[in-house]
C-alpha cells in the first residue's frame, strides 16, 4: 500500500522525503511507457510532423487543379474546352512547389532561436504561424503571385523552426533506451502526413475547389498549435504532470543539463567537424531523393499517363501508405537491434544509411529502363522501403552527435536537409520542360548518382558518436547526472 500511495503522490512528494526502498525504487526502476507523459510528447510530435507535411505539400495537389484545362458539357450537347486557372508553365509550377523549401534555408538561425524559447514553444508558435499563412493564400493570390509566393515562403520558414523544435523536444524528453522506438513513431507522422495529403486535398477539390485545400489544412494546424501549446513543455523539469518517477527515469537517460541553457557554441558545429559536415551533406541527399519520391512522383505520373487530379493524388499516395508501417516499425527494429549486437554504434547506422541509399540508387536505375505504370509505383514504394531508416537514423544522430547543441546541430542539418528539395524540384522543372518521358528518366538517372554519393560519402566519413568538441568532460558520469539533478533536487546517489 506504500508503495502505491508514492505512485499516485510521487508528482507531488520531493524526492528527497521519500527513504529507503522506495526511494530506490523510485530511482531505478523503469517507469511504463503506457501511460506516461512521455508517449503524450511523443503522439503530439507525430502530429506535428503530420501536420508540417499537410502544409508543405497541400499545394501540389491544389496546383494540379489550378493548372489543368477542363473539358465541360454546354447546352446538354456541346463539349467545350475551359482554360486553366492559371495559366503557369512547368519552371513557374517547379517555383511555386519548390518556394516553401527556400524558406527552410533560414532554418539555420532556427537553433539560435529555439536554444533561447525551448523546443516545444518554437514548435507549436511556428506551426500557428504557418496555418494563418496557408489561410491566406487564395486571398493572397487574388491580389498578387508575388504575396501568394512569400506566404509560401514563410511557411517554410517556419516548418523550418518546427523541425528543429522537434529535435530539440526529442533530446530532452526521450531516454535513450527508448529514442529509436519513440522517435520513429513521432516521424512517422512525416509519412502519415503524405499518404493522406494527396487523397484528402482531391477530396476537398473534387466538392469545393482548390481554394478550400487551403482554408481547411489551415485552420487545422492553427488548432494544433493551440494543443501543443497547453500539453507541451520545453523540458520535462518543466512539466507540473509528470510524475517524480518518470522524471527521474528521463534524467538518468538523456543526460540533460537540466534546465541550464547552453550559450556558446564551437566553431566545430558549423564546418569545422568532417562528421557534422558529412551529416549535414546527407541530409542534403536524403531531402533531393525524398522530394523526387514525394513531390516529383504526381507530375511524372500525370506527364508520362494524362490522368486526371483525383487519380494522379491517389496514385501519388500508394508508396507512403507502406512507409506508416515501415516507419512504425523501424524505430523497435534497431532499438532491439542495438540491445543485441555487439556492433558499434556509427557501423549500425552507416550500414543503414548505406543499404537505404544504395537501394534507392538500384531503384532509381530501374526505373529509367522500365516505365509503365505498375512498375513505377512498385519502384516507388521500393524506394521509399528503407527511407525511414534513412531519416530516423539522422535524426538519432543529430541527437547524439553534439549533445549539449542538440537545437543548433538540428537547425542546420534542417537548412541542408531543404536545399535538397530546393535543387530537386527546381533541377526537374528545367529538365522536364516539354514533359517526355526521355526528360524524367534523364532526371532519374540523375537523382541515382546523388544517392550513389551519398552512400560513399557517409560510409568513408560519418560518424554517429558524440564529437569530443561538443560535450563536458563528466559527460554521460554519475557527476553529470548529479548536475543535472541539483537543478530539480533530485537525488541519485
Amino acid at each position: 500500500m506504500k508503495s502505491k500511495a508514492i505512485d499516485d503522490q510521487n508528482a507531488s512528494i520531493p524526492l528527497q522525503e521519500v527513504h529507503g526502498d522506495e526511494k530506490w525504487r523510485i530511482e531505478t526502476e523503469k517507469p511504463p511507457l503506457v501511460p506516461s507523459k512521455r508517449l503524450l510528447i511523443t503522439i503530439l510530435l507525430f502530429l506535428s510532423n503530420a501536420n508540417q507535411l499537410w502544409m508543405r505539400y497541400n499545394a501540389n495537389v491544389a496546383v494540379i487543379e489550378m493548372t489543368s484545362s477542363k473539358t465541360i458539357l454546354v447546352d446538354g450537347n456541346r463539349n467545350v474546352t475551359q482554360l486553366a486557372e492559371f495559366q503557369w508553365d512547368t519552371k513557374t509550377v517547379g517555383f511555386v512547389l519548390s518556394i516553401v523549401h527556400y524558406g527552410y534555408l533560414l532554418s539555420f538561425l532556427s537553433g539560435f532561436v529555439i536554444s533561447k524559447v525551448g523546443g516545444s514553444t518554437g514548435m507549436a508558435v511556428s506551426m500557428m504561424i504557418s496555418g494563418i499563412l496557408t489561410v491566406t493564400q487564395p486571398l493572397a493570390l487574388s491580389c498578387s503571385f508575388y504575396l501568394f509566393v512569400a506566404c509560401r515562403f514563410l511557411i517554410g520558414v517556419g516548418e523550418g523552426f518546427a523541425y528543429t523544435g522537434l529535435i530539440e523536444v526529442s533530446s530532452r524528453w526521450m531516454p535513450k533506451s527508448e529514442r529509436g522506438t519513440l522517435l520513429s513513431c513521432s516521424l512517422n507522422g512525416f509519412y502519415v502526413g503524405v499518404a493522406t495529403i494527396y487523397p484528402f486535398c482531391a477530396f476537398i477539390v473534387s466538392i469545393w475547389g482548390w481554394p478550400m485545400v487551403f482554408y481547411v489544412t489551415g485552420i487545422i494546424s492553427w488548432t494544433f498549435s493551440l494543443i501543443c501549446l497547453i500539453l507541451m513543455r520545453n523540458h520535462p523539469s518543466e512539466d507540473k504532470w509528470i510524475s517524480k518517477k518518470e522524471l527521474a527515469f528521463i534524467l538518468r537517460e538523456t543526460n540533460t543539463p537540466g534546465t541550464k541553457k547552453v550559450t556558446t557554441h564551437p566553431a566545430e558545429l558549423v564546418f569545422k567537424s568532417i562528421p557534422v559536415l558529412v551529416l549535414y551533406l546527407t541530409n542534403f541527399f536524403s531531402g533531393w531523393i525524398v522530394n523526387t519520391a514525394v513531390s516529383c512522383l504526381p507530375l511524372y505520373v500525370k506527364d508520362s499517363t494524362g490522368k486526371n487530379t483525383k487519380e494522379v493524388a491517389l496514385i501519388s499516395s500508394l508508396p507512403n501508405c507502406l512507409c506508416i508501417l515501415i516507419a512504425a516499425s523501424s524505430g523497435p527494429m534497431m532499438d532491439y537491434w542495438k540491445g543485441r549486437s555487439k556492433i558499434a554504434q556509427t557501423q549500425m547506422h552507416k550500414i543503414v544509411i548505406g543499404v537505404g541509399f544504395t537501394v534507392q540508387l538500384i531503384s532509381f536505375l530501374v526505373q529509367t529502363f522500365l516505365g509503365d505504370l505498375t512498375t513505377t509505383i512498385i519502384i516507388f514504394v521500393v524506394i521509399r522501403l528503407f527511407e525511414p531508416f534513412v531519416l530516423l537514423t539522422l535524426g538519432l544522430i543529430s541527437i547524439n552527435i553534439a549533445p549539449n547543441h542538440t537545437g543548433l546541430i538540428a537547425g542546420y542539418t534542417s537548412f541542408w536537409y531543404s536545399i535538397g528539395p530546393i535543387a530537386a524540384q527546381t533541377v526537374a522543372s528545367f529538365m522536364t520542360t516539354d514533359q517526355t518521358i526521355n526528360e524524367w528518366n534523364n532526371y532519374f538517372l540523375l537523382t541515382a548518382g546523388i544517392a550513389l554519393l551519398g552512400t560513399i560519402l557517409f560510409t568513408l566519413y560519418g560518424s554517429s558518436e558524440p564529437q569530443p568538441w561538443s560535450i563536458s568532460p563528466n559527460f554521460g558520469k554519475q557527476s553529470h547526472k548529479n548536475e543535472a539533478a541539483e537543478t530539480l533536487n533530485i537525488n541519485f546517489e
